[in-house]
């Protein structure tokens, strides 16, 4: 033991003469050794794992685990079992495996479920068969969507019948699991009903219910009518703002900001209305068909005539002789079929269509004077009327249809200042999540300021010890190299100590480290004791003379 102590010895004591920087050097080297040794270890003893598949739902899941277990593969469940590692070498290979085999499925089987010849089954199995792969390849498809993470669709197919009255239609129910931050417009979710009635006979989009992970309907099954009424809405809102908006900008044109206030409201149909028109015209008639029956009866003919005989029929013979025959008895008939022309129009008419338009505008008059002697002087039916017909042609005005505009001369308060509208241009859409962004920006403004805040704090602390261990370091020498003048002086004859040249030698090369490492902190100090020095010097000064 001794041995091995004193071998320690000379590191010992090289350890202790270091500087702080190499020992801080010597233990962070130690510790990448260290830790590149154990991540080494580990290596070698547990292979690098990537991820199979992730989110997966538990049937999957199961399906793949069970997949794995038959293909020896190693295999970890993370996540709670949705997500599946295999070792990093074998990823590629095992996802095309699986993929082959229809794995994962999505949440439900597709149409690979035909794959396999199933003898002497039912018409009824079947016909499940069918149902449960058409609900899996909806499913699927609807997975694939922005902001949907699994979908599950159930179908209801009734059975056909043979009386078209005692016909049932199809219905449809979609379950939508979105994204965390996500939410499906009202045009998405349609788009939803309108995929899913496309691909099942029969099925219509107003069957077609979607819920979303929570239980909230998305679409109640109501009609396109109803469920536009939304964009209805938008599209009033935003017709009366354009046209508004429009017309504003002329009158600030020509009469000056402030001058005309002008309002519109628009009158939307939320209806939609289909249209069959048969109109026939009978001047213009056309032969559709043309039928002619002839019908004659042989047995009241008249009967042969002339020589009977061969001699007759040779050559030189005697003619036959001719004579009036009496016609048979027979009945013609002919059928024609008319067709008078007949014109077929369809005309659907959109939802959201524009069926009346009025139009306010209010315009200041002219003032003269100010104060209590300001008088106002409205303006002419002349400037009115062209006023109206600026209007008129700015907003889109169609006095068929029954819009009207009203203009009006009315005196403005002094203090009145219509609200200029602001020009939001392409970001008009999201002027409603402009206050929860300047709620955010404020928020950020705040968090920022306080970690400079703290960051400051910190350094001031750290300057503030520095200057402190620097001069109490050099404090320390100078207090040991000259000792205050009110102690009694040792005779000059008496020769320093060893240990009073010892302390003195480390305080010495104590204030040169500390100097070397920061001048300028070492020149702080020594300003501030010569800045001490000069307040007691003055003091004593001050002190002798009143004194003397």
């Amino acid at each position: 033991m001794d041995t091995l102590r004193e071998r320690l010895e000379p590191v010992r004591e090289r350890w202790n003469a270091a500087s702080l920087r190499v020992r801080v050097g010597v233990l962070a080297g130690v510790a990448v050794a260290l830790t590149a040794g154990a991540l080494f270890w580990a290596n070698g003893v547990e292979p690098d794992r990537a991820v199979l598949f992730s989110n997966l739902e538990q049937r999957d899941a199961a399906q793949i685990v069970e997949r794995l277990r038959a293909m020896n593969v190693d295999y970890t469940l993370d996540d709670g079992g949705q997500t599946i590692r295999v070792p990093e070498g074998s990823v590629h290979e095992t996802r095309l495996t699986l993929a082959n085999e229809g794995l994962p499925s999505g949440g439900g089987v597709g149409f690979e479920i035909f794959d396999a010849q199933r003898f002497g089954e039912s018409d009824f199995s079947e016909q499940v068969r069918f149902r449960r792969a058409l609900e899996g390849e909806l499913g699927r498809t609807i997975g694939h969507l922005a902001g949907v993470d699994n979908a599950r669709v159930h179908l209801v197919l009734p059975e056909r019948t043979l009386f078209a009255s005692e016909e049932r239609g199809a219905s449809a129910s979609v379950a939508l699991h979105l994204r965390p931050g996500w939410r499906l417009r009202d045009d998405q979710v349609r788009g939803v009903s309108h995929l899913v009635a496309s691909s099942v006979p029969g099925l219509s989009p107003e069957n077609v219910t979607v819920v979303d992970g929570d239980g909230r309907p998305l679409s109640t099954g109501e009609g396109e009518t109803e469920a536009s009424s939304a964009d209805v809405s938008e599209n009033r809102t935003r017709i009366e703002r354009t046209r508004q908006r429009a017309v504003q900008q002329l009158l600030d044109a020509s009469l000056g900001p402030g001058v005309a206030v002008v309002r519109v409201s628009a009158d939307v149909d939320v209806s939609r209305e289909e249209r069959v028109e048969e109109t026939y015209d009978p001047e213009r008639v056309a032969t559709r068909s043309f039928e002619v029956s002839e019908e004659r009866d042989p047995e009241t003919a008249g009967g042969a005539q002339g020589v009977p005989g061969a001699a007759s029929n040779l050559p030189g013979g005697p003619a036959a002789e001719t004579g009036a025959a009496s016609p048979g008895v027979g009945r013609r008939t002919e059928r024609r079929n008319f067709e008078i022309t007949k014109t077929v129009r369809r005309a659907v008419q959109p939802v959201g269509r524009l069926r009346r338009m009025t139009v306010a505008v209010v315009v200041d008059g002219h003032w003269s004077g100010e104060g209590e002697a300001r008088a106002f002087e409205a303006r002419t039916d002349e400037e009115l009327a062209r006023i109206r017909a600026l209007v008129t042609s700015a907003a889109g005005v169609d006095t068929e249809r029954g819009d009207a505009v009203t203009v009006e001369c009315v005196p403005f308060a002094a203090s009145s200042t219509p609200p200029a509208e602001p020009e939001l241009g392409p970001l008009a859409e999201y002027e409603p999540y402009f206050p929860y962004a300047g709620a955010a920006a404020a928020a950020v403004l705040v968090l920022l300021i306080l970690v400079v805040w703290l960051i400051a704090r910190r350094r001031r602390k750290r300057r503030i010890a520095e200057e402190a261990a620097a001069r109490a370091a050099l404090g320390e020498g100078v207090d040991e190299l000259d000792p205050p003048y009110d102690l009694p002086a040792e005779p000059a004859e008496a020769a320093p100590s060893p240990e009073a040249l010892d302390r003195y030698e480390e305080l010495r090369a104590l204030a040169v480290e500390v100097a070397r490492r920061d001048p300028e902190l070492a020149a702080r100090v020594v300003r501030g004791w010569l800045a001490e020095d000069a307040r007691a010097a003055e003091a004593a000064s001050a002190t002798r003379e009143e004194a003397a």
